[in-house]
């Protein structure tokens, strides 16, 4: 932490850095850590895409404003995301549709701010490749690039986040991916599509969190299944599937043994909470695929 600090601080001197926030982890953590090492010479962007799990575009900004005295910008951006997303079916076009509508969000800010010089880059040591990092050819903005965390894996950002003390409820938030929620939606991706997806995931979360079943599971989470028409209603209705998957080994995983009584709780409470919801399933899938 101290050797990154004043690395940045010797890098950057009197020049101002912007940041992209998101909820994930590893850009929390950098948030913090450029903040610790530059303070207002770092100029944070929250962009909310609309595509987050509940109150995380709130936890994200008010841990970071209240907890760490940073200035954020929030950027309410969830029409244009869902503008881009329309009509959209596949799962890699998806995720290209949210990736130019950052690009395009950040470049008109960095436009607007005529003093910016660097652009930093929560590129990891562990991430595939830096295809993966939006920004990693620093033409694309005018900027040059910091990446103080791309000699660390993203278990040591979260050991570099409790050093920072970023509260423990942040370090253990599960990883999502760029698309946010969309990426659990089959088929096209709508506001209220989105809005189904996201309180039947919270209904998950709160009952696997009441159960003491969090340190049991290495993912849990919530898909959006193709809408099925209901005849008696005459409305599309939404089947959801949860998943629950505990780790065998370092390379393996399978479904989580779940208590009846918290299953039966958690569709219970999803098919009569959340609206247009037809069926709740549970994934028994044998080793599924983390990222399905």
């Amino acid at each position: 932490m101290e050797e990154s600090i004043a690395e940045i601080r010797e890098t950057i001197r009197e020049e101002k850095v912007i940041l992209s926030i998101n909820e994930d982890i590893k850009s929390i953590v950098l948030a913090v850590l450029l903040h610790k090492a530059i303070g207002d010479q770092l100029v944070g962007l929250f962009i909310n895409n609309g595509l987050l799990r509940k109150s995380e575009p709130e936890e994200t900004t008010n841990v970071l404003s209240q907890r760490f005295n940073m200035n954020i910008t929030t950027l309410d951006e969830q029409a244009s995301f869902f503008e881009n997303l329309n009509e959209i079916e596949i799962d890699e076009e998806k995720e290209l549709a949210v990736e130019n509508q950052l690009v395009n969000i950040v470049q008109r800010e960095v436009s607007q701010l005529k003093t910016i010089k660097w652009y930093a880059s929560n590129a990891l040591y562990g991430d595939k490749d830096d295809a993966k990092d939006l920004f990693h050819q620093s033409s694309m903005l005018g900027l040059k690039e910091l990446k103080p965390l791309c000699w660390l894996y993203r278990q040591e950002v979260e050991e570099l986040g409790r050093h920072l003390r970023v509260p423990d409820y942040i370090l253990g938030k599960q990883p999502i991916t760029l698309v946010g929620l969309a990426g659990k939606v089959k088929g096209k991706v709508t506001e209220e599509r989105i809005h189904v997806l996201r309180e039947s995931e919270a209904i998950l979360r709160f009952e696997v969190f009441q159960a003491g079943l969090e340190y049991q599971l290495e993912q849990f989470y919530t898909v959006l299944l193709q809408p099925e028409w209901d005849f008696s209603g005459e409305q599309w209705t939404y089947p959801i599937l949860v998943k629950m998957i505990e780790k065998i080994n370092s390379t393996q995983m399978m479904r989580a043994k779940i208590p009846d009584n918290v299953l039966d709780r958690i569709a219970r409470r999803i098919g009569n909470e959340v609206p247009k919801v037809s069926n709740v399933y549970y994934d028994i899938t044998v080793d599924p695929a983390v990222d399905s």
